[in-house]
């Protein structure tokens, strides 16, 4: 069989793609309300927010922006949508779950002078923006949701993600399908699909980065979460048979 079951993942490789995209937070916490406070992260304090900060200030100033810091260096291009980088991915990724404080903080500078960046442009990897948003915001997520979102906020997406020049997460697929076709809680993915909620945590922060997210009037959400408090209860008597 194929299937996959909760937090138990077959092989060694799709066990190093959930810890590196989602972190490694046991499903156990997330139902604990002594850490619920732990579920939640601020985007600007992270490379996450320092990027979107640096993509905004390439549009408006219609220049290249050099945002770095000690080891990382990022030139964004709003208008040729495209971010150069020396960096390897393993050390971005690594760099995005760092708070952004002290010697770790990040600048965000207006390029004037082109000559070195050109004269290096061809030995840089090259990212599309919202490509390297999303990691980024995985990255920096690692199984959280932003500050504001509650675990029970009802989401669908407006949108269908571009996953074809996005990365393919583990269970990123069925995820935004859920979200896609039908309103449904955050908390309630992870269980309805069966999957980590870190991944669910942290695809829903990717989708809120790229503005995919789609707000539900406090009436449309009342009668989702009341539609899947009354399924909770009639599947009840049938777990308890099973057990039985």
């Amino acid at each position: 069989s194929c299937s996959l079951e909760k937090n138990t993942v077959h092989s060694f490789d799709e066990r190093r793609a959930l810890q590196a995209y989602y972190g490694s937070r046991d499903d156990s916490l997330y139902i604990d309300d002594l850490k619920s406070s732990d579920h939640f992260y601020e985007a600007r304090d992270f490379l996450q927010g320092s990027y979107t900060d640096a993509l905004e200030l390439s549009r408006k100033e219609d220049k290249i922006i050099h945002l770095k810091s000690s080891g990382v260096s990022l030139y964004i291009n709003y208008k040729e949508n495209r971010v150069y980088t020396n960096c390897r991915e393993s050390l971005l990724r690594n760099v995005s779950f760092i708070k952004n404080t002290g010697a770790d903080s990040f600048t965000v500078v207006p390029l004037n002078n082109y000559e070195h960046f050109e004269s290096k442009r061809q030995q840089f990897s090259v990212y599309t923006l919202k490509r390297l948003l999303w990691s980024l915001s995985l990255w920096s997520s690692r199984g959280r949701l932003p500050v504001g979102v509650s675990g029970d906020a009802v989401v669908t997406l407006n949108r269908w993600p571009n996953f074809t020049r996005l990365d393919i997460t583990p269970y990123a697929m069925q995820i935004v399908a859920l979200w896609f076709n039908k309103p449904t809680s955050v908390n309630q993915t992870a269980i309805q699909l069966n999957v980590p909620y870190r991944a669910v945590y942290s695809v829903f922060s990717a989708c809120y980065a790229h503005g995919l997210i789609v707000g539900l009037s406090s009436d449309e959400a009342q009668i989702v979460k009341e539609t899947i408090n009354i399924k909770q209860k009639v599947s009840l008597p049938k777990q308890l048979f099973r057990a039985i």
